[in-house]
């Protein structure tokens, strides 16, 4: 056990830095910075707008920071009781209204382009080793198994990375353009926002990975994975629609295997259901991650 930690280890540490080197994957680095700071200030220059917009009719007077009037809608318990009216669920309600409105755009913005730029960066990565025939030189010093787990894992450290990065730039557009007593507050929602973004990413990185197990071609790789991320939407869609009583409860088994089933939970301060979410997710990576080494282990390199 202790030989295939040190394996997996090293090759995980040979991954993220053959991954940084990688020209592509620097490329996908600076899209993650780019969308999270571009998202973050467009989301700004929406709250100044809307808060121009109703302090004219509400004839408030003029605040010289953005989201200075939509922030203090958005902290009234006026405010508060109709969400959780239109909702529903109260709890829910109460930890997203706890979480300032910027961060809470940054977040939903982060979970739509993360998967995407997941998939591309971590599709390539097994493939191109295998069609260049630099595997079977690591697969001397090591077992597939160690090998397919430090791949997936050195992915993951480079996702997080990107996550990290794009999370702090767009806390940096958030205090330039927002208040300054603000700012550590801003700081510590962004940052729980880009775990929480992380968290979900991890069951891209695992299927991308897997997925490329299936082949030696760094295009198709791709495409399968791209494939794979619009199947895993419409899978939760259709389970979410579909499901009913009878045989239809089948459909709560398959909305198991998306992450959109944990989607929401990441957002609940109360770990009975934020630490359940994420192990489901964390599971499900592996689950992709095995099913993709299930088909190298039987491959003749």
């Amino acid at each position: 056990m202790m030989r295939f930690c040190r394996q997996t280890l090293l090759v995980t540490a040979n991954e993220f830095a053959d991954a940084l080197r990688s020209r592509r994957a620097l490329v996908v680095l600076v899209l993650y910075v780019a969308a999270a700071v571009l998202t973050t200030n467009s989301s700004i220059n929406l709250l100044q707008r809307i808060g121009a917009e109703l302090g004219d009719v509400l004839q408030l007077e003029s605040s010289g920071r953005a989201g200075a009037v939509s922030s203090a809608i958005w902290n009234s318990p006026r405010f508060r009781r109709l969400v959780i009216r239109t909702a529903g669920d109260d709890t829910l309600v109460d930890d997203l209204l706890g979480t300032p409105p910027i961060v809470l755009i940054y977040g939903a913005l982060a979970f739509f382009y993360t998967p995407l730029l997941t998939v591309l960066i971590a599709s390539t990565r097994v493939a191109e080793e295998v069609a260049a025939g630099s595997a079977r030189y690591a697969l001397i010093r090591t077992s597939r198994a160690s090998w397919s787990c430090g791949k997936f894992l050195g992915q993951a450290g480079l996702a997080g990375l990107a996550i990290l990065l794009g999370g702090i730039g767009a806390w940096i557009v958030a205090l330039i353009r927002m208040a300054a007593e603000e700012g550590p507050g801003l700081a510590s929602g962004m940052i729980l926002t880009a775990g929480r973004a992380w968290l979900y990413a991890l069951v891209y990185v695992g299927l991308a990975t897997g997925l490329s197990h299936w082949t030696c071609s760094p295009g198709r790789a791709t495409a399968m994975a791209l494939v794979g991320l619009l199947a895993l939407s419409v899978l939760s869609w259709m389970s979410e629609l579909w499901y009913g009583r009878s045989w239809r409860e089948l459909w709560h088994l398959a909305h198991m295997l998306t992450p959109q089933r944990d989607r929401l939970d990441l957002w609940r301060w109360a770990p009975s259901r934020f630490l359940p979410a994420a192990a489901h997710l964390v599971a499900l990576s592996w689950l992709y991650l095995m099913g993709g080494y299930a088909v190298l282990r039987r491959r003749d390199l």
